[in-house]
Protein backbone atom coordinates (compact mmCIF):
# COMPACT_ATOMS: atom_id res chain seq x y z
CA UNK A 1 0.00 0.00 0.00
CA UNK A 2 1.18 3.53 -0.76
CA UNK A 3 -0.12 7.07 -0.49
CA UNK A 4 -0.19 10.07 -2.81
CA UNK A 5 -0.67 13.66 -1.69
CA UNK A 6 -1.72 16.05 -4.45
CA UNK A 7 -1.28 19.68 -3.41
CA UNK A 8 -2.32 22.59 -5.58
CA UNK A 9 -0.26 25.70 -4.85
CA UNK A 10 -1.83 28.27 -2.53
CA UNK A 11 -3.37 31.51 -3.85
CA UNK A 12 -0.95 33.46 -6.00
CA UNK A 13 -0.67 37.17 -6.55
CA UNK A 14 -1.75 38.64 -9.86
CA UNK A 15 1.06 39.12 -12.32
CA UNK A 16 2.61 42.56 -12.37
CA UNK A 17 3.17 44.19 -15.78
CA UNK A 18 5.89 42.27 -17.58
CA UNK A 19 5.91 39.42 -15.03
CA UNK A 20 5.81 35.88 -16.36
CA UNK A 21 3.16 33.53 -14.99
CA UNK A 22 5.98 31.20 -13.86
CA UNK A 23 7.32 33.93 -11.53
CA UNK A 24 4.11 34.84 -9.69
CA UNK A 25 4.55 34.57 -5.88
CA UNK A 26 1.88 33.78 -3.31
CA UNK A 27 -0.26 36.58 -2.00
CA UNK A 28 -0.76 37.17 1.74
CA UNK A 29 -3.82 34.88 1.91
CA UNK A 30 -1.89 32.16 0.09
CA UNK A 31 1.01 32.32 2.55
CA UNK A 32 -1.40 32.20 5.49
CA UNK A 33 -3.24 29.19 4.04
CA UNK A 34 0.04 27.36 3.36
CA UNK A 35 1.07 27.89 7.00
CA UNK A 36 -2.25 26.50 8.26
CA UNK A 37 -2.05 23.58 5.85
CA UNK A 38 1.46 22.66 7.05
CA UNK A 39 0.27 22.69 10.67
CA UNK A 40 -2.77 20.57 9.74
CA UNK A 41 -0.61 18.06 7.89
CA UNK A 42 1.71 17.70 10.88
CA UNK A 43 -1.16 17.40 13.38
CA UNK A 44 -2.75 14.63 11.31
CA UNK A 45 0.41 12.71 10.44
CA UNK A 46 0.15 13.61 6.76
CA UNK A 47 3.88 13.68 6.05
CA UNK A 48 5.16 12.35 2.70
CA UNK A 49 8.41 10.45 2.22
CA UNK A 50 9.25 12.24 -1.03
CA UNK A 51 8.13 15.42 -2.80
CA UNK A 52 8.08 16.32 -6.49
CA UNK A 53 7.08 19.89 -7.26
CA UNK A 54 6.67 22.26 -10.13
CA UNK A 55 9.59 24.72 -10.14
CA UNK A 56 7.34 27.80 -10.45
CA UNK A 57 7.66 30.54 -7.81
CA UNK A 58 4.22 29.94 -6.30
CA UNK A 59 4.68 26.17 -5.94
CA UNK A 60 8.15 26.62 -4.42
CA UNK A 61 6.78 29.18 -1.95
CA UNK A 62 3.82 26.94 -1.09
CA UNK A 63 6.16 24.01 -0.54
CA UNK A 64 8.62 26.05 1.56
CA UNK A 65 5.82 27.38 3.76
CA UNK A 66 4.11 23.99 4.24
CA UNK A 67 7.46 22.25 4.84
CA UNK A 68 8.41 24.69 7.59
CA UNK A 69 5.78 22.98 9.79
CA UNK A 70 6.95 19.45 9.07
CA UNK A 71 9.30 17.69 11.51
CA UNK A 72 12.17 16.92 9.14
CA UNK A 73 13.56 17.71 5.71
CA UNK A 74 11.93 15.64 2.97
CA UNK A 75 13.68 14.58 -0.23
CA UNK A 76 12.45 17.06 -2.83
CA UNK A 77 12.81 17.20 -6.61
CA UNK A 78 11.53 19.77 -9.09
CA UNK A 79 9.98 18.72 -12.38
CA UNK A 80 9.06 21.23 -15.09
CA UNK A 81 6.41 18.84 -16.48
CA UNK A 82 4.31 19.57 -13.37
CA UNK A 83 4.13 23.17 -14.59
CA UNK A 84 3.57 22.79 -18.30
CA UNK A 85 2.74 19.11 -18.82
CA UNK A 86 -0.58 17.33 -19.16
CA UNK A 87 -2.45 15.41 -16.44
CA UNK A 88 -0.57 12.22 -17.37
CA UNK A 89 2.70 13.96 -16.37
CA UNK A 90 1.45 13.84 -12.79
CA UNK A 91 0.75 10.11 -13.00
CA UNK A 92 4.21 9.56 -14.51
CA UNK A 93 5.77 11.53 -11.62
CA UNK A 94 3.92 9.34 -9.09
CA UNK A 95 5.23 6.21 -10.77
CA UNK A 96 8.76 7.65 -10.65
CA UNK A 97 8.29 7.82 -6.87
CA UNK A 98 9.41 4.22 -6.99
CA UNK A 99 9.95 2.58 -3.66
CA UNK A 100 8.80 5.48 -1.44
CA UNK A 101 5.76 4.66 0.69
CA UNK A 102 4.28 8.09 -0.02
CA UNK A 103 4.83 11.00 -2.34
CA UNK A 104 3.49 14.55 -2.55
CA UNK A 105 3.15 16.38 -5.85
CA UNK A 106 2.90 20.16 -5.63
CA UNK A 107 1.46 21.59 -8.81
CA UNK A 108 -1.15 23.52 -10.73
CA UNK A 109 -4.64 23.22 -12.10
CA UNK A 110 -6.11 21.87 -14.24
CA UNK A 111 -3.46 19.11 -14.05
CA UNK A 112 -3.74 18.51 -10.27
CA UNK A 113 -7.50 18.07 -10.54
CA UNK A 114 -7.18 15.88 -13.65
CA UNK A 115 -4.62 13.67 -11.89
CA UNK A 116 -6.85 13.27 -8.83
CA UNK A 117 -9.87 12.36 -10.92
CA UNK A 118 -7.86 9.92 -13.06
CA UNK A 119 -6.33 8.28 -10.01
CA UNK A 120 -9.39 7.88 -7.77
CA UNK A 121 -11.64 4.92 -8.43
CA UNK A 122 -13.29 5.22 -5.01
CA UNK A 123 -13.31 7.62 -2.11
CA UNK A 124 -14.94 8.90 1.00
CA UNK A 125 -18.30 10.39 -0.09
CA UNK A 126 -17.69 13.87 1.31
CA UNK A 127 -14.18 14.04 -0.15
CA UNK A 128 -15.34 12.86 -3.58
CA UNK A 129 -18.19 15.34 -3.60
CA UNK A 130 -15.84 18.21 -2.77
CA UNK A 131 -13.32 17.12 -5.44
CA UNK A 132 -16.05 16.91 -8.07
CA UNK A 133 -16.72 20.62 -7.49
CA UNK A 134 -13.13 21.56 -8.31
CA UNK A 135 -9.65 21.60 -6.82
CA UNK A 136 -9.15 24.98 -5.13
CA UNK A 137 -5.83 26.69 -4.53
CA UNK A 138 -4.21 25.25 -1.42
CA UNK A 139 -6.30 22.07 -1.72
CA UNK A 140 -4.74 18.77 -0.64
CA UNK A 141 -6.02 15.39 -1.85
CA UNK A 142 -4.87 12.32 0.08
CA UNK A 143 -5.14 9.20 -2.07
CA UNK A 144 -4.37 5.68 -0.86
CA UNK A 145 -3.20 3.12 -3.40
CA UNK A 146 -3.32 -0.68 -3.04
CA UNK A 147 0.15 -1.19 -4.54
CA UNK A 148 3.56 0.47 -4.66
CA UNK A 149 3.88 3.88 -6.33
CA UNK A 150 5.79 2.29 -9.20
CA UNK A 151 2.70 0.16 -9.94
CA UNK A 152 0.18 3.02 -9.92
CA UNK A 153 -2.69 2.60 -12.35
CA UNK A 154 -5.55 4.90 -13.29
CA UNK A 155 -8.67 4.57 -11.12
CA UNK A 156 -6.80 2.39 -8.57
CA UNK A 157 -6.78 4.95 -5.75
CA UNK A 158 -9.12 5.69 -2.87
CA UNK A 159 -9.61 9.37 -1.99
CA UNK A 160 -9.31 9.23 1.79
CA UNK A 161 -9.29 12.95 2.48
CA UNK A 162 -9.64 16.23 0.61
CA UNK A 163 -8.64 19.32 2.55
CA UNK A 164 -9.57 22.76 1.25
CA UNK A 165 -8.74 26.21 2.59
CA UNK A 166 -12.27 26.71 3.84
CA UNK A 167 -11.83 23.75 6.18
CA UNK A 168 -8.63 25.00 7.80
Amino acid sequence: MSRVYLLRHAKAASALPGMKDFDRPLDAKGRELAERLGATMLANGLVPDKIIASPSARTRETLDTVSASLPFEIETMFDRSLYDGEGDAYLAAIIRGGDAASIMLVGHNPMTEEAALRLCGTGEPGALSTLQHGFPTGGLAVIDLPDALADTKKRSGHLSLFITGGEL
